[in-house]
């Protein structure tokens, strides 16, 4: 298994004390300078692609940037594509003005460690990256960014032993990036697009016959992906409060993939992780549901009655609450204990040791998804089958019925592809954001019991918030009503 984790420059120093305190060497460490120079067209058109042209000493290596037909897990070193002794010998086809745009040189340093669950390989690059145009370097911009990464190659369990170690006491995590893909990103400026986004889609079938272990994984492995690329904005809150939903609601996929597979891949691993994406999501929860009531819920009141101050008072007091849960949420996402949940999850999507042995006779991915979509679509049509005389706590349960089978049809969907399949997710979608309007008022009415409640210092105030969102609440009844006949109405894609 070889495995590429981002380590602080800062910290690179500490890495040999960490390591010793793991584990004997085997040799003495082997160190060299090397110098990777990063080669494409004037217009980009490797990077537009999603590679690049990595020339070293009498190599050249064609490399991935982000997943394309080769997907790879989450710290796994990206496919390469081909490499070469000289550029003339690459058979792909390539541009014809390839120029350097960038380089990066290093410190090297191999490590041979001899660890109580197999022997390892623990290689380091410590060094500078900056833009090549031909010019010189001239002022702050064009200064050296020191970047680090390394990789621990061996035995599954014991690259996953080694990787936590390092982690516990220093900066060393997941990637978001490979490390051309953040050379060319910091001195380019330019930002690639994510390894993975949104939901998970299974490889089609005519072209990989997967198992539901292998399925698993690649459902754990594009989901991790997502919510490492979007901690760092997260973490800072510059760009908006998107970035908190996207990550919570890829926790919450990932959690619903684990109850979807557990039946099949029932091991210690598994309920490990279900536990490590629990107190994720236990961060990330109340941080969205103060996102949400400041960004969304309040607004839509202080628009109806603009002049109320005692409004504008409340929702300062609210604002101040949503500050605290995200600098709480900015210190777990900077600490250690999110490096080892990362380092975790990004290990049990590239490993398969921990796998348990399929049954025999096998059952394909197809029966599988099949039983399983049955089983949550029968789940949530039968508490739903008297929707009109049920009450908000039922409509809730209703909500996370829906919300759960949805996650499982979009992970499954490419196994039946169609109108059928698309119809059915849109339309249980539009169900789910109907009922999550409901849910936004039950939201809404335990935040403000934060606040002082009916009988604080806010009273007034909080009661207009109740009755609006108590009003909104009876409005969307008919339209609950509607879209869920129409999900009725869809029918199983399933067979």
């Amino acid at each position: 298994m070889r495995m590429e984790l981002r380590v602080h420059p800062e910290d690179v120093s500490r890495l040999s004390r960490a390591r010793r305190a793991f584990a004997p060497v085997e040799a003495r460490a082997q160190t060299r300078r090397v110098r990777l120079v990063f080669h494409d067209s004037p217009d980009r058109a490797l990077l537009n692609a999603g590679l690049t042209l990595i020339e070293r000493p009498r190599h050249w290596r064609l490399e991935r940037l982000v997943p394309g037909a080769e997907p790879w897990s989450p710290a796994e070193p990206p496919p390469v594509l081909e490499e070469a002794a000289t550029l003339g010998v690459l058979t792909t086809a390539l541009p014809a003005d390839l120029a350097p745009i960038a380089w990066f040189e290093a410190q090297e340093t191999v490590h041979r460690v001899t660890a109580e669950a197999g022997n390892l390989t623990l290689t380091v690059w410590n060094g500078v990256a900056r833009a090549s145009d031909g010019t010189p370097p001239t002022g702050e911009t064009d200064a050296p960014i020191p970047l680090a990464h390394l990789l621990i190659e061996g035995p599954e369990p014991a690259v996953r032993a080694l990787a936590l170690h390092l982690a516990a006491t220093l900066r060393v995590q997941a990637p978001r990036l490979s490390l051309p893909a953040e050379v060319l990103t910091r001195v380019l400026e330019i930002p690639l697009r994510p390894k993975r986004s949104g939901a998970p889609v299974l490889p089609d079938q005519a072209d990989v016959a997967l198992t539901t272990g292998a399925a698993f994984r690649h459902i754990m492995g594009h989901l991790v992906d997502v919510m490492l690329d979007l901690s760092p904005a997260a973490m800072t809150g510059s760009t908006g409060t998107e970035p908190v939903h996207q990550m919570r609601v890829a926790v919450r996929r990932a959690r619903s993939a684990i109850t979807v597979f557990r039946t099949a891949i029932d091991t210690p691993e598994l309920q490990q992780a279900a536990n490590h994406l629990k107190t994720l999501g236990a961060r990330l929860g109340p941080t969205r549901d103060w996102d949400v009531f400041v960004t969304e819920t309040l607004p839509r009141v202080t628009s109806a009655l603009p002049e109320e101050r005692r409004l504008l008072r409340l929702g300062e007091a609210a604002q101040k609450t949503r500050m605290g849960h995200q600098m709480m949420l900015a210190f777990y996402l900077s600490s250690a204990d999110f490096r080892l949940l990362g380092i975790e999850l990004a290990w049990l999507a590239a490993a398969e040791g921990w796998l348990p042995l399929p049954p025999d006779p096998p059952v394909s991915l197809t029966d599988f998804a099949a039983n399983v979509l049955h089983r949550r679509w029968r789940k949530l049509t039968q508490a739903g089958r008297s929707i009109e005389a049920l009450d908000i706590e039922a409509l809730h349960d209703l909500r996370l019925r829906a919300k759960r089978a949805r996650y499982t049809a979009e992970v499954f969907i490419s196994l039946y592809p169609g109108r059928r399949s698309a119809r059915f997710i849109r339309r249980i979608s539009r169900l789910q954001q109907h009922l999550g309007l409901l849910n936004d008022g039950e939201v809404a009415a335990g935040l403000l019991k934060h606040l002082g409640g009916a009988g604080g210092r806010h009273a007034y105030a909080t009661g207009l918030v109740l009755g609006f969102t108590a009003a909104r609440a009876a409005n969307v009844r008919p339209a609950i009503l509607q879209a869920w006949e129409k999900f009725r109405g869809a029918g199983r894609f399933w067979g």
